[in-house]
């Protein structure tokens, strides 16, 4: 009988152990795509400027951050992810030999000016920024609110009218 509750307990204990190794913290993990805390809040910060949030009224299901790292960490080739990390070391370099503060704590007017300079750019800086932009107004425009009311898209493959004259 005590064989059976040391064994019992040993799969209990098991069991807990790897449950709790799962819920350390609510941060995804993308695998081929390593950026810090920092660049991930950077990121964010310059989507915002690029395309404002309206949760209320445009609710998505993953926040706008987690789309775009998801988006580029499982869609991307490697050669574009290498370039996209390559352009947001360029861009912090950029904003740190211009200003002495961090591109967060820069006045909205700076911060548009900033990513206005860097969007034309044919370098790594540029491909970076096109990519934030394109993958925000993705986000945006697949939002259910977006596409019900702007779009006017219904989510049946096709219309049905029941009683309709031949």
């Amino acid at each position: 009988m005590n064989r059976r509750c040391a064994i019992q307990k040993i799969i209990l204990t098991s069991g807990a152990i790897a449950t709790l190794t799962h819920c350390g913290s609510s941060d995804a993990k993308f695998p081929n795509l390593l950026i810090d805390r920092d660049e991930n809040i950077l990121i964010n910060e310059i989507s915002k400027c690029i395309l404002s949030v309206n949760e209320k009224d445009f609710y998505t299901i993953d926040s706008r951050i987690n789309f775009i790292l998801t988006m580029i960490n499982d869609c991307y080739r490697e050669s574009d992810i290498s370039k996209y990390l390559l352009g947001l070391e360029q861009f912090k370099l950029l904003i740190n030999q211009k200003t002495n503060l961090s591109f967060e704590k820069l006045p909205a007017e700076e911060k548009i000016k900033h990513i206005e300079f860097s969007i034309d750019s044919d370098k790594e800086v540029g491909f970076f920024i096109n990519t934030i932009k394109q993958l925000s107004l993705r986000h945006f425009m697949t939002s259910e609110n977006y596409m019900k009311t702007y779009l006017k898209f219904e989510f049946m493959p096709n219309r049905y009218l029941g009683r309709v004259k031949l």
